[in-house]
This record gives structure tokens, C-alpha cells and sequence, in this order.
């Protein structure tokens, strides 16, 4: 039963057809490239749909017409088993990095853009919540992310300070992008689930294979999942 509570992401260390991400890597390496460039807005920047967790409708709520911060209320239109739909407002990762800070609140379940948004090179405000992705308890405050309570009472305080200490927010901002450059890329993920599914599948004990044996093993297990749109509840009882 305690089980039951650990969730497997849906793929997204492989495409992320909804939001227009073909290819991981190769998002993540365009993300990296635009963010070596300086941020063109002051501001902190937020897109989704806030109708998925009462966090982000409070978020947005609170803080619209807070010049600090510009928010993007978005919504998905036709949607079908699987996929979102259509957004009717929507803002690549790529672009996100012309603001100086970014934003990241959950929604339905753990937040799926975190590994791109490590990739920016900009100072990443990360509002406490439950679940995370198994990465995310590698993550320290103030090391990699600037903390904000999820009652987000203290989020305008926050961006006081990463202004006031800019150079500080930066470092926090390159610990997250080396880290995100050592840890989370496919091939890393790739080994990561396996070991799990494997250690699931034995017991607990994962029997001695060879990496590139244990490596096709779970690409293609991945590649059932990407077939066949499964969601993440629906994965839950291998971990």
C-alpha cells in the first residue's frame, strides 16, 4: 500500500507533445542557449492554466496586477484522452527566458516543466508542494531555487530580496543549470527508471545487467507508454 503513493511521471524526458517539445535534449540544449542571453523583462514570469490547483488561481488572483510579476492565464481548448488540446495563449520555454526570474506552482500533480525550467539560467522561484518528482529531493533552497511558502504569502518579499541580491540569485540560478546539466538529462532518467522498475520487478534487488541491456529494456518500456498516452495513476502500482 505505501507504494501506491509514489507516482512515474509521464514521459517527458521524451517529448512533450502539449507544450510544442519534440524532443527533450534538444529542447533543453535550445532552452540553455536562450538563456545565456540577458533577460530583456525585470519582471517574473508565469503561464498556465489556473484552474488545475487552487495555488495558481490565487497566484493569479493575488498577484496580476503586481508589477513584479507578469502571469499568463491560459486554457486548453479540445481535449481528448490523453492530450491537453490547444492552449489558447502559449509561451515556449524558449521564451520564458526573456524574464529575469521564472516560476514554477504545481497543478494537478508534480509539475512537469521543473527539469526545463532548471535549464533557463534565471533565478527560479519554487512554491512548496506535494508530490514532487523524484529528482526534486536533490534540490536545496537557496541552492538551487529561491523558496516560497504555498500559502505564497512571502512570494513578493522574495523577489525583493533576489533583486537586493542578485548575484546571490545568479549562483542559485547556475547550481540549478549544472545540476540540471549532470542530472537531468534522458540518458540519466533512462538508467534512474530502470533501476526502479527493476528493483520493483525483483524485489528489491535489481540482478546485474549490463547498462546497454538495462538501457533497451526501459526505452522500450518508454516507448509503450509514448504509444499509448498512459497516465501517470495509471503507472503508479510499479512503484
Amino acid at each position: 500500500p505505501d507504494n501506491m503513493n509514489r507516482l512515474i511521471p509521464a514521459p517527458f524526458f521524451i517529448n512533450w507533445a502539449d507544450c510544442k517539445i519534440n524532443d527533450y535534449d534538444e529542447a533543453c540544449k535550445e532552452i540553455y542557449q536562450e538563456g545565456l542571453k540577458e533577460p530583456q523583462y525585470e519582471t517574473c514570469f508565469w503561464s498556465g492554466n489556473i484552474n488545475t490547483h487552487k495555488s495558481r488561481k490565487l497566484l493569479y488572483e493575488t498577484y496580476k496586477n503586481n508589477k513584479h510579476f507578469t502571469l499568463n492565464s491560459m486554457d486548453w481548448i479540445g481535449n481528448g484522452v490523453g492530450l491537453a488540446g490547444k492552449p489558447t495563449s502559449y509561451i515556449s520555454m524558449k521564451e520564458q527566458t526573456k524574464y529575469k526570474y521564472l516560476l514554477d506552482i504545481r497543478g494537478n500533480g508534480w509539475s512537469g516543466r521543473i527539469p526545463f525550467l532548471l535549464f533557463t539560467n534565471r533565478p527560479l522561484f519554487y512554491v512548496e508542494r506535494e508530490p514532487i518528482a523524484y529528482f526534486e529531493k536533490d534540490l536545496k533552497p537557496f541552492v538551487h531555487y529561491i523558496p516560497v511558502k504555498s500559502n505564497l504569502t512571502d512570494l513578493d518579499e522574495k523577489y525583493i530580496w533576489a533583486q537586493e541580491h542578485y548575484d546571490q540569485a545568479k549562483q542559485i540560478a547556475k547550481n540549478a543549470l549544472e545540476y540540471a546539466q549532470k542530472h537531468l538529462t534522458r540518458a540519466n532518467a533512462i538508467d534512474y527508471y530502470s533501476k526502479k522498475i527493476l528493483e520493483c520487478a525483483y524485489g528489491g534487488e535489481v540482478p546485474v545487467f549490463k547498462k546497454k541491456e538495462n538501457t533497451s529494456f526501459f526505452r522500450k518500456f518508454l516507448s509503450k507508454i509514448k504509444n499509448k498516452r498512459l497516465m501517470h495513476t495509471e503507472l503508479s502500482s510499479l512503484f
